[in-house]
């Protein structure tokens, strides 16, 4: 069922939250004639008589081809306020996209990210085994040197769009997972660049930098270093802050245990790791 807005001749503005599985989708913005969850998310709305066009739906955070999310923001511009369950149904043929939240607004001016936070679970099996030996005491000490205020030109693929180089990363962290069978990254910042992380962890790991700081290559405004980007399929966009801090109306309980289940990670140890750092 969608609820009309009692002024239907305004439009609602409506933070829509969702969780999906990035192994089934050619990235989150919409490309034509690619399965896309803008694509996706765009046609169930349709159906609900929610939006008309495409770019009603704008994506708070872009992820590419293969990346997952456990909380994404899709900001709407509405003719109704759809339910939740209403969503989700139409969402039900597949398992690997869900929308867990609703917030409205009262326009899209005052809506600030404040930071996101990403995890990237990496399989010891890519890193070249002449490094494995004390591989999390050496990261560890090198991937402090991207926290601060930095252009992190060298470590973003460029494109046309000449998109912002210069972010604020407010933690870079390491540890051991998976009982040694693969290292856990954790970063938390006010925005990534395309492949940033990526391309960092890429360098962490890459035989001609093992030995260098990230510091000789950050604030040069220079062209990407020839970085090898480590997959896709193991990063994780993990939480979204904002302002202003409006309520989220939740999806029922029974939705969220459900997807619980039915949500289809690359492979079962990063879900299970996954599912216990979900709190929703």
């Amino acid at each position: 069922m969608v609820e009309h807005n009692k002024d239907s001749s305004s439009l609602n503005y409506l933070l829509l939250h969702i969780s999906y599985d990035g192994s089934f989708f050619h990235g989150s913005t919409y490309q034509p004639n690619v399965r896309t969850v803008h694509g996706v998310l765009f046609e169930t709305l349709r159906k609900l008589n929610v939006v008309d066009h495409f770019s009603s739906i704008n994506f708070v955070s872009r992820t590419d081809r293969g990346v997952h999310a456990l909380h994404n923001i899709a900001l709407i511009k509405a003719f109704r306020i759809p339910s939740l369950i209403a969503i989700n149904m139409n969402l039900s043929r597949s398992s690997d996209c869900f929308a867990w939240g609703l917030s409205i607004l009262d326009n899209l001016t005052d809506f600030k990210v404040l930071k996101k936070s990403y995890s990237y679970y990496l399989p010891l099996f890519l890193v070249n085994k002449e490094l494995r030996k004390n591989l999390v005491e050496n990261i560890s000490q090198r991937i402090k040197d991207f926290v601060g205020i930095h252009d992190f030109s060298a470590f973003i693929k460029k494109d046309k769009y000449k998109r912002k180089s210069v972010h604020h990363m407010f933690s870079a962290d390491v540890k051991s997972a998976f009982n040694g069978s693969a290292l856990l990254f954790d970063f938390v910042g006010d925005g990534f660049g395309w492949e940033q992380i990526r391309r960092m962890i890429g360098f962490l790991i890459d035989k001609r930098w093992f030995l260098d700081s990230p510091l000789e290559y950050l604030d040069k405004n220079n062209s990407p270093l020839p970085i090898k980007p480590v997959p896709g399929d193991f990063l994780v966009l993990k939480k979204i802050w904002f302002s202003p801090n409006t309520p989220i109306s939740y999806s029922p309980r029974e939705f969220r245990g459900d997807y619980r289940f039915k949500i289809k990670m690359f492979s079962y140890m990063l879900k299970h790791e996954l599912m216990k750092e979900w709190r929703v």
